[in-house]
């Protein structure tokens, strides 16, 4: 099973342009990702707090009320939170037992997040970057490796300029590699963009659970 033991088997995270392209529409409209897991379960045993939103009817339906609290500084998400080991409450050895109305940070949680812009997991079990590690892109052209190390130069830009870019967002490395993926073009040109620059192009998309977990 990916994302266990000492090394994981290379898999194909697709051609890098489609896959970023996919990724900017997932973050714009909140349609989800479509992630080739397979059997790998390695984001629910991460010991991750997720944020369902109030409105996610079906999901909270479907989680036991004992395990979820109050998300902090926001009204609108309340927190699910994991066992001893670090395993989502709702996982069994079958897989999500809420597959089906998995809450929405879930829909959209893609681990290729971290090999696009070389941003280390916010993994305390080691089970994400092993996964998200085993993930290979795909280029047709030089332009598009090109576009990719934008994106991590991207990642290091913004990690610099953290307190411009991303004012009171907490240390989150989930956060900092979407904003890569948003802003990477940007990098692509010779001239390194300024801060405002990419600050301004961040605030052209929303806010996605994803972002918030």
């Amino acid at each position: 099973m990916r994302g266990k033991g000492k090394a994981a088997e290379a898999h194909s995270g697709g051609y890098f342009r489609e896959w970023l392209i996919a990724t900017d529409r997932n973050l714009r409209e909140g349609s989800g990702a479509e992630v080739p897991c397979g059997d790998c379960t390695a984001c629910c045993r991460a010991g991750q707090f997720i944020h369902v939103g109030i409105d996610e009817v079906e999901a909270l339906a479907a989680i036991p009320r004992q395990l979820l609290f109050p998300a902090p500084g926001t009204s609108s998400f309340l927190l699910l939170g994991h066992d001893h080991r670090g395993h989502c409450p709702m996982l069994r050895d079958e897989g999500c037992s809420i597959y089906e109305v998995r809450p929405k940070a879930c829909r959209s949680y893609d681990c290729r997040i971290f090999p696009a812009t070389g941003v280390e997991p916010p993994d305390t079990h080691g089970e994400v970057a092993l996964a998200a590690g085993s993930w290979k892109f795909q280029y047709a052209d030089q332009a598009e490796q090109s576009l990719h190390a934008a994106a991590i130069r991207a990642a290091r830009f913004i990690e610099a300029h953290r307190d411009e870019i991303l004012p009171g967002a907490a240390a989150n490395e989930i956060q900092l590699a979407l904003a890569a993926l948003k802003c990477a073009q940007l990098f692509t040109a010779a001239e390194t963009p300024s801060a405002a620059a990419v600050a301004a192009a961040m605030s052209t998309n929303p806010k996605t659970p994803q972002e918030a977990t």
